[in-house]
């Protein structure tokens, strides 16, 4: 969004629209940039403590928030293809979007010797995978962040939308419009909870059990 002026309300609208300052008021972001479409049914319970922001597709054309009113779940913010942002869930209260989680030592063969032997016998166990997986998610969570990944509890999900091609196991690509808006809402929320850019955004893909494509075209910075 480009916004040209040159005194009063309108210098200072094109000042704080440039910058990556927000004001959060409420829960929600009070900048021209971002569209609140809340639906409440995404909210489940207070988020004292952001930690990270986790990056998401949506596998669809356009946005479509009837299945998070009917199953409750999605993501604080949308990002349409013409480069809108909506926020649709408010930034204190949890959403349920990231889903069971990996363990982030052994993804980067950092886990201690009594940590590997822990999450070798939970996977290799003779229990059904999904019954691992879910063992191993609260194995995780049980940890501090960073020592795992971000959760439900501590992350700010944003989703662009996107469609997944079911033949060739890759997302839609953004639109020159979405990354704008991406790379400002990033570092915008970056700024905002003193999050490290480099260090603390996750795509989806990279710390749960999704399709490997997933928010992997995304460019947040």
């Amino acid at each position: 969004m480009n916004i040209t002026a040159t005194s009063g309300a309108g210098a200072m609208l094109a000042a704080a629209t440039a910058s990556n300052d927000i004001t959060i008021k409420d829960g929600f972001i009070a900048d021209p940039r971002v569209v609140d479409k809340r639906v409440v049914e995404l909210e489940h319970g207070a988020m004292t403590k952001v930690d990270a922001i986790v990056l998401h597709q949506t596998d669809s054309s356009t946005m479509n928030l009837d299945h998070a009113k009917a199953d409750g779940i999605g993501a604080h913010f949308y990002i349409e293809k013409d480069g809108t942002i909506y926020q649709t869930a408010r930034l204190d209260q949890s959403v349920y979007s990231v889903g069971k989680i990996r363990s982030r030592c052994d993804d980067a063969h950092t886990c201690s010797k009594d940590e590997k032997t822990a999450i070798d016998k939970i996977m290799q166990s003779k229990a059904s995978y999904g019954s691992k997986v879910k063992e191993l998610n609260t194995h995780e969570q049980a940890k501090a962040y960073p020592d795992r990944y971000p959760t439900n509890g501590d992350s700010i999900a944003i989703e662009v939308v996107g469609k997944f091609d079911v033949k060739t196991k890759l997302f839609e690509r953004p639109t020159a419009e979405q990354t704008e808006s991406l790379k400002w809402l990033t570092k915008a929320l970056a700024n905002h909870y003193h999050l490290d850019l480099q260090s603390d955004v996750f795509r989806h893909a990279d710390i749960s059990y999704k399709q490997a494509d997933e928010a992997k075209g995304l460019v947040f910075q």
